[in-house]
């Protein structure tokens, strides 16, 4: 926590992230017994800031946010907020009906956190009209920025988009869908400063088709166990504008930055 707390402070503090550095997003660790670890979960995300990510995101679906009671979210994002330091924003996952959403958002925001994602709905496909409203009521119930994902049973029309980007929460869309002509039309009817950013389950291989479509920000889920296979200055590692697919996994650097980048392939020693 720290800087301007504004949606657009928030937006523009993300977005500087996003161009340095992939987004982190931290496991949270359990004892065998299914209670949470706060000591492994603690040093889990000190180790993944140590690699330089361009912000945290904890408590979301690699964290298994919906493995989370309150109490519990409660001390993921803490110890998430208390790592980062103000260093880079955290964004804590929040999802369910927007009635719940609305109170694991309360617990991020008394925690210190700097935005939500959203994550999609359970199980039941949804309206456009339904999948908008879902925001809006979340939005009137939060100080804090807000980040849409889609992905399932969630994808946003050009039209939907038009309405989430004027929600002035609303700072950016996480796109697990990987439909680049979709997403492409997306960008183009979006404001300037909306934020887009990779979310797919391959994020790290799809990286440059991404950002083809001008999304070269992307979410790692590969950055929990291995943020740094490879040294940046490994002769084997490419650079952002000559990558050498396989050569490079999850680094901490993206693919709008002059530093190695991550284009695995199956050679990947992951």
């Amino acid at each position: 926590m720290g800087g301007d707390r504004s949606p657009r402070g928030v937006a523009r503090r993300l977005g500087e992230g996003m161009a340095r550095g992939v987004l982190s997003f931290p496991l949270t660790a359990f004892h065998d017994d299914g209670t949470l670890d706060p000591d492994g979960s603690r040093a889990h995300v000190a180790a993944r800031l140590a690699a330089g990510p361009g912000a945290v995101f904890p408590a979301c679906g690699t964290g298994e946010f919906f493995s989370l009671d309150e109490e519990e979210y409660r001390q993921v994002v803490t110890i998430a907020v208390e790592e980062a330091a103000g260093r880079v924003p955290v964004v804590a996952g929040t999802g369910y009906g927007w009635a719940q959403a609305a109170r694991f958002a309360r617990i991020a925001e008394e925690a210190g956190a700097d935005a939500l994602l959203v994550l999609p709905h359970y199980l039941v496909a949804a309206p456009q009209e339904g999948l908008v409203a879902q925001l809006e009521r979340l939005a009137d119930r939060t100080r804090l920025p807000i980040v849409a994902y889609q992905r399932g049973q969630v994808a946003y029309t050009v039209a939907s988009l038009r309405r989430i980007a004027r929600i002035p929460s609303v700072i950016g869309l996480k796109d697990g869908h990987s439909d680049l002509d979709r997403l492409q039309r997306l960008t183009l009817a979006a404001p300037e400063d909306f934020l887009f950013f990779n979310g797919a389950a391959t994020a790290e291989i799809q990286a440059r088709a991404y950002a083809t479509v001008g999304v070269p920000a992307y979410s790692s889920a590969v950055h929990a166990f291995a943020p740094r296979s490879r040294a940046p200055s490994s002769p084997r590692c490419g650079t952002a504008t000559t990558p050498r697919a396989g050569d490079c996994c999850a680094t901490s650097t993206s693919p709008s930055s002059n530093s190695a980048t991550a284009y695995p392939d199956t050679r990947c020693p992951w």
